[in-house]
């Protein structure tokens, strides 16, 4: 969603991530709070062979600072490692996104590395962090953000 500017662009990333739930190769969910969307979580598709995701985020700049993407995203390792029985998970970010490289240091990932000129960049130049973790889950029986709220994390087509 971080590339969508025009409504078009948005109903192009909702089929897209329809056409990945239905073959069974992703998983996209909204993030909501206090009864809003506020952005999506999801994974970037499944390698089943490997038993491996990456995931991504985005968060509306009103929601951010609040601690909702590392709840969200530690639902989502949660559900990887345990309902979906995979094995490892990485979170790829640019590297000039403070907020986005945080996430996945909050959620205790190694980080593994940059990558110039990375796919999935807006220019060539861009690099990206990629930041990996294996099997553990990482929620306990409460899911909570850091101001004690809760948020939700649903399946946007549910």
């Amino acid at each position: 969603m971080d590339g969508s500017r025009t409504v078009e662009d948005r109903k192009n990333f909702i089929r897209g991530a329809l056409k990945q739930f239905v073959e069974n190769n992703a998983f996209q969910a909204g993030i909501w709070h206090e009864g809003r969307s506020v952005g999506v979580v999801g994974h970037h598709g499944i390698d089943w062979e490997n038993r491996s995701t990456s995931l991504g985020y985005w968060l509306g700049e009103g929601s951010q600072g609040q601690g909702l993407v590392t709840t969200a995203c530690r639902a989502r390792v949660d559900h990887a490692f345990g309902e979906l029985g995979l094995n490892q998970v990485t979170i790829a970010c640019a590297t000039e996104n403070n907020k986005s490289c945080a996430t996945p240091e909050r959620l205790d990932f190694r980080r593994e590395g940059v990558h110039r000129q990375a796919e999935g960049s807006r220019t060539a130049s861009q690099e990206r962090q990629t930041f990996r973790q294996s099997g553990v889950p990482l929620l306990g029986p409460e899911h909570r953000g850091q101001g004690g709220g809760r948020i939700r994390v649903r399946h946007p087509f549910a």
